[in-house]
């Protein structure tokens, strides 16, 4: 862009300028080139999986290393922006970049921010808030705290940062994890009694409905997790006006919620039906309710199936899967009962499937999970745990044996990896009398503590 060769022509200059002005003892970088100098400091604060959306790495991604690394770079930017002048005016170009606030709106820097993120001098460089590509919001907000009007643009946030490419927003409830009683938990989960406390942030309209407008032309992943609400009357017309969205993560999209400050208005930027969720590849929705064309997604590589209902899976579910069977080659698997498991038949029907995910869950088979037929692309297989049940000696990960024996059958002949993901997989180190065995079929045994579901 112009006004970024500009800006970056201007700020060299006026870097050269502070260095021609101090005297050398005072730094030890004044006989470098601008350009080298900034490139070190580059180097130094860099985290390129802050803007990561492919789509393997995002299913792996260990999201509490990411984000360290994220706060680990914001303080080491701040410390060389308190250098020296020359230094401020270097690292001043990314230092915004990556944000992530861990406290509350109610505090008075939080506050601040959006001020100082459209504050732009006349004939000076931007604002720092359109260097801003990734927002987190992780932060704990009172069960008795309502959705208010300035929650819809994230307290000036959004408008502030026109540039996102990813936005996590992660307020949690503190009834959510801290009750105390019986009673409490009663009251947390009737979300509908008039004395009761909600468990969820339910998101308004007119909160996602700035999100399209003010990010829709840049944003790449966004991110909501299960103490977040989202009503599915929204989902369809704001992923229509998003034409960068690659990754999506909604854990609790219902139908059942009133809509919140709810509209008849167009929404604005919907974009051609030809043109609609043509980058988004990794969907992470507890269910899917999508209504897709053919002509709209042509690369989606990931999807979750979430089998809660005795009927099994939707029409529409299966419809997708035809639609863009040559191209998944991921797919989370959850089974809440075992009276209708619909894997094996999803399975026949994802020719190219490199990777299954599935969720470990009490009184599950191997048997009953993997394809009937014989699968040849198959190569991993995740099992993420779930609490006390996955000791369970009818859960998949303590019936590995089995899953063994029918890959030597040659239901899935190509599988070179199980992994076990979750907080507390140490407890099941690869079993000494299947080590052998493992090794002989060429299968690596690979513990993941720090791959959580995005559904947990």
């Amino acid at each position: 862009m112009a006004w970024a060769q500009r800006n970056r022509q201007c700020r060299t200059e006026r870097v050269e300028r502070e260095l021609s002005d101090s005297p050398a003892p005072r730094i030890s970088l004044n006989t470098l080139p601008v350009e080298l100098v900034q490139y070190i400091l580059r180097l130094a604060t860099d985290v390129p999986v802050a803007f990561n959306t492919s789509c393997f790495w995002v299913l792996d991604e260990d999201r509490e290393r990411t984000r360290r690394l994220i706060i680990d770079s914001l303080q080491t930017k701040t410390s060389l922006s308190l250098v020296c002048k020359p230094f401020h005016l270097l690292v001043d170009e990314y230092l915004y970049e990556a944000l992530v606030l861990t406290r509350p709106p109610t505090c008075d820097a939080i506050r601040r921010l959006p001020s100082l993120l459209r504050a732009r001098d006349r004939g000076g460089p931007p604002a720092r808030g359109d260097r801003v590509r990734r927002l987190e919001m992780h932060f704990q907000v009172s069960e008795r705290d309502e959705w208010m009007p300035a929650w819809d643009t994230l307290w000036g946030l959004l408008p502030a940062c026109p540039n996102l490419e990813a936005l996590y927003f992660h307020p949690r409830r503190a009834s959510f994890y801290h009750w105390s009683s019986s009673e409490d938990l009663h009251r947390v989960w009737c979300v509908d009694g008039s004395s009761s406390l909600p468990a969820w942030t339910v998101c308004s309209e007119e909160f996602v409905r700035n999100v399209a407008r003010t990010c829709g032309k840049t944003l790449r992943r966004l991110d909501m997790p299960r103490y977040v609400k989202f009503s599915r009357s929204y989902l369809q017309p704001m992923l229509a006006s998003m034409c960068s969205l690659e990754v999506i993560h909604i854990a609790k999209l219902d139908e059942s919620l009133t809509p919140i400050a709810c509209s008849s208005k167009k929404w604005i930027g919907i974009l051609p039906a030809g043109e609609q969720l043509q980058n988004l590849h990794t969907l992470l929705l507890e269910s899917m309710p999508l209504q897709i064309d053919a002509g709209q997604m042509p690369k989606l590589k990931h999807i979750t199936i979430w089998n809660r209902y005795i009927r099994g899976v939707e029409d529409h579910v299966r419809d997708l899967l035809r639609i863009h069977a040559l191209s998944i080659v991921s797919i989370y698997y959850h089974q809440e009962n075992e009276r209708i498991v619909v894997l094996p038949d999803i399975l026949d029907m994802l020719p190219n499937l490199e990777h299954l995910r599935l969720r470990d869950c009490w009184r599950s088979s191997w048997d009953k999970v993997l394809p009937t037929r014989p699968h040849m692309k198959i190569r991993a297989i995740t099992v993420f745990l779930f609490n006390g049940m996955s000791t369970h000696e009818h859960s998949l990960i303590v019936d590995v044996k089995k899953l063994l024996h029918r890959v030597q059958q040659g239901r899935i002949p190509a599988l070179k990896k199980i992994q076990v993901a979750g907080r507390t997989c140490e407890q099941f180190l690869r079993p000494n009398r299947l080590g052998a065995r493992l090794l002989r079929m060429g299968i690596t045994w690979e513990l993941r503590p720090d791959l959580i579901s995005y559904y947990d």
